[in-house]
């Protein structure tokens, strides 16, 4: 307490009074956060993904196109809050198409908080503006506003739940199945939780082959007919994502998904899987076990040999995938030891190839792929076996 001296006819005396700076905590005191905890500031109309104040894209037709965001008004000061009006609404040139799907307390203890949910549901496509405006006795700020915004998009329905709809236009022809696409991408889930994206520092585009299982279904049903510079969004239940096991900490099970992806390139170009259905990056030099690239250990004597298969995947044609090969013979062994390893071509992109150690210790070569690709006639790695 500050002490303040009262002077009379009787001397001098100390009398406490409040501090002005405990008199002003002896009200309501409002802020605003998203459900991340990332601050909202009173008067902000810059919506931004990471606050939840962009609840980004929604189908029209609703249901699990709908985006959802939660919010929370805490009471950081010293007596009880009590929120007035509508409470929490939103206003502005599109605020009827978004909903105060959960509304908040009535009244905030000092310290406490309430919970409020926004649903952006829209009407016709584009970009939805809205203010949020929620009301209070709070003394800081009687009248706390924020700008919202939402994408809206028409629907394609894929099936299964499945649905997509374009951000963007690309140009030419669409992808196919089994074609590569290389791809830049953000996932999030229906909360507006950003679990993954290709455009964190550090990242590179990523590139798969459509329709090889080598993602999770939605993806491989959802992007068929995507075209170059096409900008898209996809809207995957969880029967066509990650399911009843979910994937990490963010991905719990049952977790329905929405990916924006951008197509940077396609084509049929080559692509190989071993073992497990995992590719084998072009150029690579570190053959594994997981992959089928590392044989691992095989008695010298010449009695036992190791056999693994691989699956060349080299676009689309009537003749099926050989059209692409060049090479003669399709799949050629080079390298220090080449002849501990033989490749037999079986048909239709899948070829084997036989480990049998003609000594003991390390033995290692190439497997190259001859093919008609404008930018790298030749996709090789590395294979390795031990003799014992």
């Amino acid at each position: 307490m500050n002490q303040l001296k009262k002077v009379g006819r009787s001397g001098s005396r100390s009398t406490p009074i409040e501090s002005l700076e405990g008199r002003r905590m002896l009200v309501a005191s409002i802020s605003v956060e998203a459900s991340n905890t990332v601050q909202i500031v009173s008067g902000d109309y810059a919506p931004v993904r990471t606050d939840y104040t962009d609840l980004g894209p929604a189908t029209l037709s609703g249901g699990f196109g709908r985006a959802t965001r939660s919010f929370v008004i805490k009471n950081n000061g010293q007596s009880t809050m009590t929120l007035t009006g509508k409470r929490v609404r939103v206003v502005g040139e599109n605020g009827d198409q978004f909903i105060v799907s959960k509304r908040p307390a009535l009244t905030i203890a000092p310290g406490a908080s309430t919970v409020f949910r926004l649903q952006f549901d829209p009407s016709s496509t584009g970009n939805k503006l809205g203010t949020v405006r929620i009301t209070s006795d709070a003394n800081n700020r009687r009248t706390f506003n924020f700008g919202i915004q939402g994408q809206g998009y028409s629907a394609v329905d894929v099936g299964d739940g499945l649905r997509y709809g374009i951000i963007q236009s690309g140009t030419g022809a669409g992808a196919q199945n089994n074609w590569v696409l290389q791809m830049n991408y953000t996932g999030f889930r229906t909360d507006g939780l950003v679990f993954d994206s290709s455009l964190n520092p550090g990242r590179d585009p990523f590139d798969f082959g459509l329709g090889r299982g080598q993602v999770i279904e939605g993806w491989d049903r959802g992007l068929v007919g995507t075209k170059l510079g096409e900008r898209r969004v996809l809207f995957i239940p969880s029967a066509l994502g990650y399911g009843s096991t979910g994937s990490g900490s963010n991905i719990p099970p049952n977790t329905d998904l929405i990916f924006e992806t951008q197509t940077l390139a396609f084509g049929p170009s080559i692509q190989v899987q071993g073992r497990n259905n995992e590719v084998i990056p072009d150029g690579d030099t570190s053959p594994r076990t997981a992959d089928g690239t590392d044989f691992g250990s095989v008695a010298a004597s010449g009695n036992t040999i190791v056999e693994n298969s691989f699956t060349v995947f080299a676009g689309l044609s009537a003749s099926g995938l050989q059209p692409n090969l060049t090479g003669n013979p399709f799949v050629r062994v080079a390298g220090t030891n080449a002849s501990d390893f033989t490749v037999q071509w079986q048909g239709n992109g899948l070829f084997e190839v036989t480990f049998n150690p003609s000594a003991t210790g390390l033995r290692r070569a190439r497997i190259e792929i001859l093919n008609n690709n404008p930018s790298d006639g030749t996709y090789s790695f590395d294979i390795q076996g031990t003799g014992t």
